[in-house]
């Protein structure tokens, strides 16, 4: 009896590319949460921020649906965008100022110095 190796389960419903993008969704925020140091506060702030996009998008796509609760759809991506903007931000100086400390580690010895005769 052969062993039948069935292949791998692609998400071609669209419950399960949703569930996919869930699970995405929700890896990245625990991600998010598990950062530390200075950029903490704004990953932080942006993990929040798309737990309350992804829940307006959840009540704004529901049906019965009103033009608030659209408009408050319109607010959370703004406020998410927002957030990822300065987390980018933050992360670039950081990245940045570690590039500069390497940087002066490999600086040839400054000329014009005091002559030795």
């Amino acid at each position: 009896m052969s062993i039948t190796k069935f292949p791998p389960i692609n998400h071609s419903s669209r419950a399960g590319s949703v569930a996919a993008q869930d699970k995405g969704l929700k890896n990245t925020i625990a991600q998010l949460r598990r950062v530390t140091g200075p950029a903490a506060a704004t990953a932080h702030a942006y993990a929040d921020a798309l737990e309350r996009a992804e829940a307006a998008r959840v009540t704004a796509n529901r049906p019965g649906a009103t033009k608030a609760d659209r408009d408050a759809l319109g607010e959370a991506n703004k406020a998410k965008n927002d957030a990822f903007q300065a987390y980018a931000k933050e992360i670039l100086q950081e990245q940045q100022a570690k590039y500069q400390q390497l940087a002066s580690l490999f600086e040839p010895p400054k000329r014009g110095g005091p002559r030795l005769s």
